[in-house]
């Protein structure tokens, strides 16, 4: 909702709204092979406040600007499992040399200590749970419109980046299977051993604590916008619309998260140095994109206005680099709507939207999905595994204006 104001005589326009530039969420079900790379996640901006105004400054140009004061919030849980080859090693050791079927033969072996749980690329490592957010981050938009005609018009507008530090709690629960495997390890006198090496050499082994609580952080920098628009009106009856478009997602290469308690699954990266204890980076890689769109409306009668467009949307996912958690191909988005004139000078608009993609990765082409890196632990929980995703999504548009 929002609201503007124009004092009687002025040049001036005053207003405020509240809005949200990007809101997106998922769910997969405990049967849904891409719970894997993420079982529940929300990510939203929404901006609560956004003084504004706009001057007229005569009867063909007009300039606007806003600050915006945005709210956002990342969440998500995600349960781990090591799809790596040395896992895959240690269970297909377990199972032959070890012989950790027949442990419980009344003669204790030197090796038993790697027999306490079951290891396979398939077993539940961990989950991770987490929700950071920030109360305020503040933004500035700028926009022009020029209309040299009354039958042509050209605007454009621009949305500065804003940097954003969420802030919030995160959750580790260790597996069964991560836990039968570390108790018999940690009881051994080669894990004190080993501690005391690795320690030497500033790292960690991992423990046998069940949960792990503490404090968690996300920066990230909510991408520059740019649009150029141009409207034509064709015939008393037919309007044209085009625009082109720029999204800077460059910023987000990667998204860093630092944690304030060592999680115990993070300490096995942190020896091929692709993440630390404290933090875990999903890499993105992602690039800028240019788009256009088209837009026709048709004047059925004066209060009732027809409209479809079809928009361009090209992923922002390198061509090398497509990963299972941000299925977004490129696509066309189709959309049709109505506005229609209500008693009293109101104007109710509706519209809806579809857009439909898919992406084909296969085995090793993703190196946040199925990379065939062995030292890529965190995050490849498909290793060497051909992946198709498919996405589609419907778009529900409604709102009324009214002057008072």
């Amino acid at each position: 909702g929002g609201a503007s104001y124009s004092p009687a005589g002025s040049d001036i326009t005053f207003a405020t709204n509240v809005y949200s530039p990007m809101m997106v969420g998922f769910y997969r079900a405990e049967d849904d092979p891409g719970r894997w790379i993420g079982q529940r996640m929300s990510f939203m901006q929404i901006t609560y406040f956004s003084p504004s105004f706009a001057y007229q400054v005569n009867d063909e140009f007009s300039f606007g600007a806003a600050m915006t004061f945005n709210y956002g919030g990342v969440g998500f849980e995600l349960p781990f499992r090591g799809g790596n080859p040395s896992i895959f090693g240690l269970g297909e050791l377990q199972a032959t040399t070890l012989d950790c079927a027949n442990t419980d033969t009344g003669n204790p072996r030197p090796t038993d200590f790697l027999c306490g749980g079951t290891f396979t690329p398939y077993e539940e490592l961990g989950y991770l749970a987490m929700e950071v957010e920030t109360p305020m981050a503040i933004g500035f938009n700028v926009g022009l419109l020029w209309r040299p005609t009354s039958w042509l018009s050209f605007g454009m507008s621009y949305v500065a980046p804003i940097p954003m530090t969420l802030e919030g709690e995160f959750t580790w629960t260790s597996s069964d299977s991560w836990l039968g495997f570390m108790l018999p390890l940690a009881q051994s006198s080669l894990y004190g051993s080993l501690e005391s090496l690795v320690q030497v050499l500033g790292y960690s082994l991992p423990d046998t604590s069940t949960v792990t609580e503490g404090k968690a952080t996300l920066d990230i920098e909510m991408p520059a916008l740019f649009n150029l628009g141009t409207s034509i009106q064709v015939t008393p009856e037919v309007k044209l619309n085009v625009d082109y478009k720029f999204s800077g997602w460059s910023s987000w290469q990667d998204l860093p998260l630092e944690f304030s308690k060592p999680i115990n699954f993070l300490r096995l990266a942190e020896f091929v140095g692709e993440s630390t204890r404290n933090a875990l980076v999903f890499p993105l890689g992602l690039e800028d994109t240019w788009n256009w769109a088209v837009g026709m409306e048709y004047q059925w009668s004066d209060q009732l206005a027809l409209r479809v467009g079809v928009e361009d949307r090209p992923t922002s996912l390198p061509s090398g680099g497509y990963t299972p958690l941000l299925p977004m191909g490129s696509g066309k988005l189709y959309g049709a709507g109505f506005s229609l004139k209500l008693e009293g000078g109101g104007v109710m608009d509706m519209g809806v939207a579809y857009f439909k993609n898919s992406l084909d990765m296969p085995s090793g082409t993703s190196p946040l999905g199925n990379d065939t890196d062995p030292l890529n632990f965190i995050y490849n929980p498909f290793f060497g595994t051909d992946i198709k995703t498919d996405l589609s999504v419907l778009l529900l548009e409604f709102s009324i204006s009214q002057p008072f």
